[in-house]
C-alpha cells in the first residue's frame, strides 16, 4: 500500500550509485518496486543490475526507470525472507541446473511452510529453515527428503564448530594473495600479519599430533597440508572422496584436493585455532561484478595487484553472503 501511494511524478534519480536504494518503475503499468543497485551492466550502457528488495530476485533496470526513494519507504523492512534449507548439500560441488529446475517446479505457485532452525548472524545471510510443500492431491511433503529421493542432494551432518568471518581492516590496507577464476580477489589485512604468523606456528605443533585420516563432513573446520610447501594451514572441507578431501584454505582463499592422511580435524579444545577470525577477505571490484573473466584478464590482474599492498574502500558488505564489493 505504501508503494501504491507513490506519486507517479516521483523525482528521477540524478546520481546512481552501487549499494544505494531506489524506486524502479515498471512503465507498462506504472507500478513501483524497491530496489538496491548491485552493479552497472558491463555490456549495456545506462543499465544496472538491481536486487528487488521485496521479492528477493535480481534483474536489469534502465537508469531512466530509477527514482529517488523517500526516507519513509527506506525504513520499511524487506518483505522478502531469504531462506536456505538446513542440513542439505548438493551431490556435486555445486547445484545443477536440473536441481534448480526441479525446485522451481516444486515450490513456485504452491503453499510452502517453513520452520526457522537458525537465524543468521547478519541480515545479508539467509535464514536456515526446514521446508514443507503442499502438493496437489497430497499432504505437506518435506522438501529436503524430496531432493534426496530424487538424487539431487544429500543430508549433511551438522558441524558444531565454525570459523569467525573476516572483516575489512580498520585502515583499509591489504595484501592481495590470490585471485580466483571468477575474479574474486582474496586479501589479507596488513595489520594482521603478526597474528597470522603466530597462528601458523601453533598450527604446525597441534596438527602433527592429530590422528589421521579423520572423519569429515562438508563445512567442517580442519587443518590441511598444502602441497607446495608441506605446511599445515587452516581449511574448510568442501567435499570428500574415499581417499581425499577438497578443501578451501580459509586464510588464503585457494582450494586443493588433499589426502585424508594429510588432514587434521580441529576440535573444540583447539580454541586458539578455531576462535581466531579468518584472515582472508574475499572482495569483488566495483564495476566488474558481471565481468567475463578471461585467462588474459586474470593474468593482467595478477601482474597488476598480486602480492602487492592495496587500499580497499568497501562499497557493499557481504554481497550475496560471499564477498564484499570494493574499489
Amino acid at each position: 500500500s505504501a508503494l501504491e501511494s507513490v506519486n507517479k511524478r516521483q523525482m528521477r534519480a540524478k546520481k546512481i550509485e552501487v549499494g544505494h536504494c531506489y524506486l524502479a518503475v515498471d512503465s507498462t503499468n506504472m507500478s513501483f518496486y524497491r530496489v538496491c543497485v548491485v552493479a552497472a551492466m558491463a555490456t549495456l550502457a545506462e543499465q544496472y543490475e538491481v536486487y528487488f528488495i521485496d521479492n528477493g530476485s535480481y534483474g536489469p533496470v534502465e537508469s531512466h526507470s530509477l527514482m529517488e526513494m523517500s526516507p519513509a519507504l527506506t525504513k520499511i523492512p524487506s518483505l522478502a525472507l531469504c531462506c536456505s534449507l538446513d542440513l542439505v548439500m548438493p551431490l556435486d560441488k555445486e547445484w545443477s541446473e536440473q536441481c534448480l529446475e526441479f525446485l522451481s517446479r516444486l515450490l513456485l505457485g504452491n503453499t510452502v511452510t517453513i520452520t526457522i532452525k537458525e537465524k543468521p548472524a547478519s541480515q545479508d545471510e539467509p535464514v536456515l529453515v526446514d521446508m514443507a510443500v503442499a502438493l496437489p492431491g497430497s499432504g505437506p511433503q518435506d522438501v529436503l527428503q524430496l531432493l534426496v529421493s530424487n538424487c539431487f542432494a544429500q543430508v549433511a551432518t551438522p558441524s558444531v564448530l565454525a570459523y569467525k568471518p573476516a572483516s575489512p581492516p580498520s585502515d583499509g590496507m591489504v595484501t592481495v594473495i590470490h585471485i580466483n577464476e571468477e575474479g574474486v580477489v582474496c586479501c589479507q589485512a596488513n595489520e594482521s600479519a603478526e597474528t597470522l604468523c603466530s597462528l601458523m606456528d601453533l598450527l604446525q605443533t597441534v596438527a602433527k599430533k592429530g590422528k589421521h585420516p579423520p572423519k569429515l563432513v562438508p563445512g567442517q573446520p580442519c587443518a590441511a597440508i598444502f602441497s607446495v610447501d608441506n605446511l599445515w594451514y587452516r581449511a574448510r572441507v568442501i567435499s570428500m572422496t574415499t581417499t581425499t578431501a577438497y578443501v578451501n584454505f580459509v586464510d588464503y582463499g585457494n582450494n586443493e584436493d588433499v589426502l585424508l592422511q594429510n588432514i587434521y580435524t580441529i576440535k573444540s579444545q583447539d580454541g586458539d585455532i578455531i576462535d581466531k577470525p579468518i584472515h582472508c577477505l574475499n572482495v569483488q571490484l566495483q564495476g566488474l561484478e558481471s565481468c567475463d573473466w578471461s585467462e588474459e584478464l586474470l593474468a593482467y590482474m595478477d601482474s597488476l595487484i598480486l602480492d602487492r599492498s592495496c587500499q580497499l574502500h568497501v562499497k557493499v558488505g557481504k554481497y550475496s553472503g560471499y564477498y564484499h564489493i570494493c574499489s
